[in-house]
């Protein structure tokens, strides 16, 4: 079958046919605004996935792109996808825990990984004034901090 294919996914078109998404729509709906993605690779795999169904929307495909010109999306911790027609930005931004990791001394003298639940990640102050957060991490059930 045919395929999606750009720097972001290759994914089959199929996906699209049969999702109740209409990305022309939401992108009309995201019109000058900010839609953040914050998490885990979970929430980065979302993130990609819509990025990749919104672009194959557009027209004019150049004037969709990632903001620092970066074509690897699974090593930073930051991304965010400018639709230049829209006016608006699709990022994602790695926090795994949605809040601070910490190390604390335990009575051996060790250190213990722990979060901060009272303390949100760094990273935050760069996306807290976005339209729309969608948090979203798988860490907090798979690891004994």
């Amino acid at each position: 079958g045919e395929f999606i294919s750009c720097f972001v996914c290759d994914m089959p078109i199929y996906v699209i046919c049969y999702a109740r998404l209409n990305p022309t729509d939401m992108l009309e709906r995201l019109r000058g605004k900010r839609l953040v993605f914050v998490g885990d690779s979970l929430n980065r795999n979302m993130w990609e996935s819509l990025v990749c169904i919104l672009r194959h929307s557009v027209k004019d495909k150049r004037k969709v792109f990632e903001a620092s010109g970066r074509r690897e999306f699974k090593t930073e911790g930051s991304y965010s996808f400018l639709f230049t027609d829209y006016n608006c930005s699709v990022e994602f931004f790695r926090s795994p825990f949605l809040v601070q990791e910490w190390e604390t001394r335990v009575s051996n003298g060790n250190k213990k990984e722990t979060l901060r639940l009272d303390i949100v990640e760094q990273s935050s102050p760069k996306y807290k004034d976005a339209d729309f957060i969608i948090f979203n991490t798988g860490h907090w059930w798979t690891h004994e901090k």
